[in-house]
């Protein structure tokens, strides 16, 4: 299903002359960014680099940040607002130029080594256009996260970076190992702080929090408070201005979410026909314009394997990162999947955090979220930019009371069988699944053994996430006690793409259970291993001798009288 255009009144043609439009929508652009205070040096980088426009995160966050004396910020907004440059651009107007000698002046923290890169690259382009021909006041960046080596880090730490951005485990082992004196530091920066405590880094960041200067400037960015970040803000931030938006729609008004019901044994088969019928994916390598790419979340790196040799094998061109995969070889299949080589990406929460994908029309949840902040990030991946996005999130019974938490979570209705929440035909469900058996095992032999794998690891993700509310377990009784008086209906997407004309496939199937239908079996189920010692089995074969005995009796009488009612005509005319 192909993306729906947007069209922006930006993008309306005026009947002005082209040259006074053009001058119009530039002075207009560059007093949108002054009135946030800015210089006109920063103005004109963003311009340079193509931001046109702040994004209300933006708007409501650069001026607080830049008062004097500035004010810590607390900034909650989803994924994809503009929370990066809503940080970047006062931090790089405040610390201005490098300074000889200088330490760290600002510490970026992060939860992964993809955000990591991300800020880098942004915070370098937007730098490098501030300085202009003086190469040499250019502020110096370094990032420091785990994957890499320790004596190149501590070189890196020894010049005396202005910036670094770093994952909170290794920076601290850094700070540790090299008796780091932090108290030169002017400004620290929280990215995505929400997820830094879901991975575990409390620890390591209050460690840190310790270790820093009274007088630093503190930002925190995050799409959910949860309570740990709520009790660590309290201690790590000053007075902060708490800034919220889209406090009536946690996730994007633009994004169009579906719920897909089915079995725990049959989601990798609703899996190929979200891929096919609702979605579009092509499995083609020729050029397509408008091609559709999605991304799919699993829980575990044992489902990513699965999943990626399961595509593959079905002809996608499926790239896959997950936690556990080195360097290179991330950068590899992100490489591949940026560049269009691929257009799927299945990967875990751990390793989705901070890759940098410009745009993505459609997210797959192949695993329920095990809590709705992790829904809010996996989703965030799309409809950005008041683009619109589809998120496709596969439902089994297992998964009934998370999904009821989070329709109390968002605050929107999910209703079985309507055009939120439905099935999947039954009929492509179990073509699809016979695909997979008889037609990808045979061509993918490891399946089989991954699939087995993938199944343990799903166990062990079961036993070890967060517990749905009481209330949902108990409504997901009365749900499911609705929804055993018959099926649930499909889901309409689904139905409206299975067409009324008989494919190939349908045609084979309607041939098979033609052939089942009439299929007979030699014995009787008294007689299977008794070899007609048995009295009961000796009972049927004198039952079945009389009952072919009668049959061909029959058979004959009715040919008589098929013969007699065909010769008697004919006579009758001579």
């Amino acid at each position: 299903m192909a993306a729906q255009p947007t069209f922006k009144a930006d993008w309306i043609p005026s009947q002005n002359d082209p040259a006074q439009t053009q001058t119009s929508s530039k002075r207009k652009s560059t007093a949108s960014w002054q009135q946030l205070g800015l210089s006109p040096q920063m103005t004109k980088a963003l311009g340079l680099r193509g931001f046109k426009q702040p994004t209300p995160i933006q708007r409501m966050a650069i001026p607080s940040a830049l008062e004097n004396p500035p004010r810590d910020i607390l900034g909650m907004a989803r994924t994809g607002s503009g929370k990066t440059l809503a940080y970047l651009i006062p931090m790089l107007q405040r610390l201005g130029t490098r300074r000889e000698p200088h330490g760290i002046r600002c510490l970026i923290l992060c939860p992964s080594r993809e955000l990591a890169v991300q800020i880098l690259k942004a915070g370098k382009d937007l730098s490098r256009s501030l300085a202009g021909a003086d190469k040499s006041s250019a502020l110096r960046w370094s990032v420091i996260m785990g994957g890499e080596s320790l004596d190149q880090q501590f070189e890196k730490i020894s010049e005396r970076p202005d910036i670094v951005i770093a994952t909170p485990g290794r920076f601290l082992h850094i700070v540790v190992e090299m008796d780091l004196d932090l108290r030169g530091l002017d400004m620290v920066i929280y990215d995505e702080a929400d997820r830094l405590f879901e991975m575990g880094f409390e620890v390591q960041l209050r460690e840190i929090l310790h270790r820093l200067p009274a007088s630093r400037h503190s930002l925190l960015f995050s799409a959910t408070l949860p309570s740990s970040l709520a009790e660590f803000a309290k201690a790590g931030l000053n007075n902060p201005n708490f800034i919220r938006l889209d406090t009536e729609h946690r996730i994007s008004p633009s994004l169009k979410t579906a719920f897909v019901w089915t079995k725990p044994d049959e989601k990798d088969a609703a899996l190929l026909i979200l891929l096919r019928d609702a979605i579009g994916i092509s499995m083609s390598s020729a050029v397509v314009s408008n091609r559709q790419k999605a991304i799919i979340f699993a829980s575990t790196k044992h489902h990513v394997e699965y999943l990626q040799t399961l595509l593959s094998a079905a002809g996608y061109r499926a790239s896959f990162i997950y936690g556990s995969l080195d360097q290179a070889a991330r950068q590899q299949q992100l490489r591949q999947f940026r560049s269009d080589d691929t257009d799927l990406l299945v990967v875990t929460d751990v390793a989705a955090r901070g890759i940098d994908i410009p745009s993505m029309g459609h997210v797959v949840n192949f695993d329920f979220p095990s809590s709705p902040r992790i829904f809010v990030h996996r989703v965030g991946r799309t409809a950005r930019a008041g683009q619109e996005g589809s998120a496709w999130t596969i439902v089994t019974k297992e998964d009934l009371p998370f999904l009821l938490d989070l329709e109390v979570f968002l605050d929107r209705p999910i209703t079985a069988n309507t055009e939120v929440f439905g099935a999947v035909p039954r009929e492509s469900l179990e073509t699809a699944m016979e695909y997979i058996q008889n037609g990808l095992e045979e061509a993918e032999p490891q399946l089989p053994s991954l699939r087995e794998v993938m199944k343990r690891g799903q166990s062990m993700f079961e036993r070890s996430r967060s517990k749905a509310s009481r209330e949902a377990y108990q409504k997901a009784k009365t749900v499911m006690s609705t929804l055993s008086h018959g099926p649930m209906a499909v889901l309409p997407v689904l139905q409206s793409n299975t067409g009324d004309e008989p494919t190939e496939s349908s045609q084979l199937r309607d041939r098979l259970l033609e052939s089942v239908q009439d299929y007979q079996p030699p014995e009787t189920i008294f007689e299977i291993g008794s070899r007609g010692k048995q009295p009961a089995a000796q009972l049927m074969q004198q039952r079945r001798q009389l009952l072919s005995k009668h049959r061909a009796e029959r058979r004959a009488t009715q040919a008589d009288e098929e013969s007699t009612e065909t010769v008697g005509p004919i006579h009758g005319r001579g």
